[in-house]
């Protein structure tokens, strides 16, 4: 019985570190894949000044599901650490739901959200 006990519990710290090493890897591959983004911006002369971004939605689609809740989740706090307010579009709109163009504007006037982040994945070739 003991030996078996000593055998579990080994097995279950190679499994505890093997998924700390899994994490790891998917955060530093996160990572990585920002560092490496390009960023191109454009200011409209129409909002130059004077213009209140009241709430962002945070956007990332085309990416697996987890990777989305990730990217989208980390980039709303660390946006709300630099005191910007803003949200997943995850959290508006599940990806268990179809939504109408008529609700979705409904939901961005109910939570106030007036812009979007929308993170995007291209091919650099």
């Amino acid at each position: 019985m003991t030996f078996n006990f000593v055998f579990m519990s080994t097995v279950i710290q190679k499994w505890r570190v093997l998924a700390a090493f899994a994490i790891f890897c998917v955060i530093n591959l996160l990572l990585l894949g920002c560092a490496l983004t390009k960023v191109d911006s454009f200011l409209d002369p129409l909002y130059q000044e004077g213009y209140n971004f009241e709430k962002t939605m945070v956007w990332a689609p085309g990416l697996q599901l987890g990777t989305q809740q990730i990217l989208e989740s980390t980039l709303v706090e660390n946006l709300d650490t630099n005191g910007v307010i803003a949200v997943r579009e995850f959290d508006l709109f599940p990806p268990t739901q179809n939504f109408t163009n008529d609700e979705i504007k409904s939901l961005l006037d109910q939570y106030r959200v007036n812009s979007v982040l929308l993170l995007t994945d291209y091919d650099r070739s």
